[in-house]
């Protein structure tokens, strides 16, 4: 998709289905440097509704008055609260701060938190004392895992935005391969089916990218992502199909292909590794296992793969 400019204005129905459709949008507008602004539609369900009850120039008027993506998703977030009870309060507030953190830059991210604050009556030095301490948090994680052997940290916490969860690295790493090199899903399925990849997300993004696959040939990031009904779901799914594919094209050219022979041969190594785990010490199938594995591994060391 080429975009020309870094707003976009999204006019979705007002129902449910129409908002659920608006947050999905978001997360993949953002991963291309685009600020997304929502127009609402109430009291109407659809902008022919609106057009036919209100007209042209209110319309005109809803669109001057679009809503920031963030402040949108705030809003959202919000409706999960009991905002009369206290506790449930300052839930919402952690679960805001927690979202802030997504913004990198310190200038953006106080610009955020004052224009959240006003919007939702948060008393903006609280709020960033509690982002402080929370980028101080993760900052104290990521200090940790950096003294760990690499390959020893399969899972990691994704970023601030989302509810805090861990998938495989490794495996999160080559379905981003693959949504980048659909070629190299004949070399992938050769070794790997969907069941060997982790129960949950991963799994079925990966269940859908291998069906799209086997159907046609085209991968269709859209319609996977769609799949999922949770927005946190949905968020990284959207960043398996776009923000670590852009962290695999800042790889050097020269580079790509040894660092695919890697990702693939340590998912290889974990799935036959949980499949040997699941039989019994003498079941004769762990050796025959062993085998196909080594097999395996070294076929995937003198894999060559040009212009990865």
């Amino acid at each position: 998709m080429t975009v020309r400019s870094k707003d976009v204005y999204l006019s979705y129905d007002s129902d449910g289905a129409g908002v659920k459709a608006a947050l999905r949008a978001i997360p993949m507008l953002r991963s291309r440097g685009i600020i997304p602004r929502i127009i609402h539609m109430d009291p109407y369900k659809d902008p022919d509704e609106f057009l036919k009850g209100l007209g042209p120039e209110e319309y005109q008027k809803r669109i001057d008055d679009a809503e920031n993506f963030f402040i949108f998703e705030i809003r959202q977030l919000q409706t999960q609260y009991d905002m009369t009870d206290p506790g449930k309060r300052t839930e919402f507030q952690r679960e805001t701060a927690k979202k802030l953190l997504g913004f990198k830059e310190q200038l953006e991210r106080d610009n955020y938190i004052d224009a959240v604050c006003r919007a939702f009556d948060i008393p903006v030095s609280a709020m960033k004392q509690l982002v402080k301490e929370l980028a101080a948090g993760e900052a104290r994680k990521s200090g940790m895992m950096g003294h760990k052997a690499p390959d020893r940290s399969q899972a990691q916490t994704v970023s601030a935005d989302t509810k805090v969860r861990t998938t495989d690295k490794n495996q999160r790493l080559l379905l981003s391969w693959l949504s980048y090199r659909p070629d190299l899903f004949g070399t992938v399925s050769k070794y790997l089916k969907p069941s060997d990849f982790e129960e949950g997300v991963l799994r079925r993004t990966a269940e859908g990218m291998y069906g799209q696959m086997e159907k046609s040939g085209i991968m269709n990031p859209a319609s996977i992502i769609d799949s999922f009904d949770e927005v946190e779901d949905q968020n990284e799914v959207s960043r398996i199909f776009h923000e670590y594919v852009r962290d695999l094209q800042a790889t050097p050219k020269d580079e790509r292909g040894t660092a695919f022979v890697q990702t693939l041969s340590r998912v290889v190594a974990k799935a036959y590794d949980e499949r040997m785990n699941a039989l019994e010490a003498t079941d004769v199938a762990r050796f025959d296992l062993i085998r196909e594995k080594k097999g395996s591994l070294s076929e995937i060391s003198k894999l060559r793969i040009p212009n990865a």
